[in-house]
């Protein structure tokens, strides 16, 4: 029985290197190797993209914001973290935690590209392009501002996922973040894809991989 998630995920970073071609931005695959390397890297100035996708857009209207990759048991009111974030997050829940996401994993991304389908996205052949109905490009700059300006209320809004009905002692956690209220603060681009291609240059100067050009005397 096939892998769907690994096969929608390789689908969907596929499809983010055409749809950011589309936009003049060349970029490649860059955790076909190394499968915990960061999704895609362009070819001008090295910009590392994590890529993802989202279903049901159309209900929910929001970004998943992974802070946590791993938390274990811990105490309340206790703080075992250096960070902001992290320390809120384990003193309001109770959790210790083991591992950070990938936005403050240190030089790990730049930048993300997320696919948005309204409905569920249904790979029936794999060689054809089913283009989001939006997508969204925002710097990882302007996410963590985004998370510190608003703290209080992400921590409130946490989603936890606990796995220890599995046998597992390690739980993960996001955030939900409206994606019109996100966009509207900081300015971000988001649309349809001929929307985007409208604003390729300012695009390119944004993710930092627009080539620089030099006047000759």
């Amino acid at each position: 029985m096939p892998d769907y998630r690994v096969s929608t995920t390789s689908y969907t970073e596929d499809l983010s290197v055409k749809i950011l071609r589309q936009l003049g931005i060349t970029a490649k695959r860059n955790n076909i190797t190394t499968t915990t390397a960061v999704d895609l890297i362009t070819d001008i100035n090295g910009v590392k993209i994590d890529v993802q996708y989202s279903q049901d857009f159309e209900k929910w209207r929001d970004l998943r914001f992974d802070h946590v990759s791993a938390y274990s048991k811990g105490e309340v009111n206790k703080e075992y973290s250096k960070i902001g974030i992290f320390k809120k997050f384990e003193s309001n829940y109770g959790f210790k935690v083991d591992k950070v996401g990938k936005h403050y994993q240190n030089d790990y991304l730049d930048a993300i590209i997320v696919l948005f389908y309204n409905k569920k996205l249904e790979i029936k052949d794999a060689t054809k392009d089913y283009n989001p109905d939006k997508v969204l490009l925002a710097t990882k700059e302007k996410l963590l501002k985004y998370i510190d300006e608003n703290l209080d209320e992400c921590i409130k809004n946490t989603k936890l996922n606990d796995k220890s009905k599995l046998g597992d002692i390690h739980g993960s956690a996001f955030i939900p973040i409206k994606v019109s209220k996100f966009n509207k603060d900081k300015n971000c681009y988001f649309g349809t894809i001929e929307e985007l291609k409208s604003k390729s240059e300012e695009i390119k100067a944004y993710l930092g991989c627009k080539k620089e050009t030099y006047k000759t005397l």
